[in-house]
């Protein structure tokens, strides 16, 4: 089961939510979407799920993924390479610039 969490902003072209909505639709993944307040302080499930209130949230087997950079990157390897694998880690990418 996958879950965005996301601002309640009504198109997906003005903010880093909206991008990561606009890779589920071109990758043609099913998911749930739950739009939470704009008040940080008003988010207690992203907080809970993640230890942290910034959207947007992707959780993805109950396990969540933060940064739509991070996410987009996630979704992108998904399908190239399919679920049988790791994820790539941070570690093991040369740092941006080089």
């Amino acid at each position: 089961m996958i879950t965005l969490y996301r601002c309640p902003t009504p198109t997906n072209w003005l903010c880093p939510c909206g991008r990561v909505q606009r890779e589920l639709r071109r990758g043609g993944i099913e998911h749930e979407v739950v739009r939470v307040p704009y008040a940080k302080g008003r988010r207690p499930e992203v907080a809970r799920l993640s230890g942290q209130r910034h959207v947007p949230l992707l959780v993805i087997d109950a396990e969540p993924i933060c940064d739509s950079r991070r996410i987009v990157e996630h979704l992108r390897w998904l399908a190239s390479s399919g679920p049988s694998g790791p994820p790539p880690s941070a570690s093991s990418r040369e740092p941006a610039g080089r």
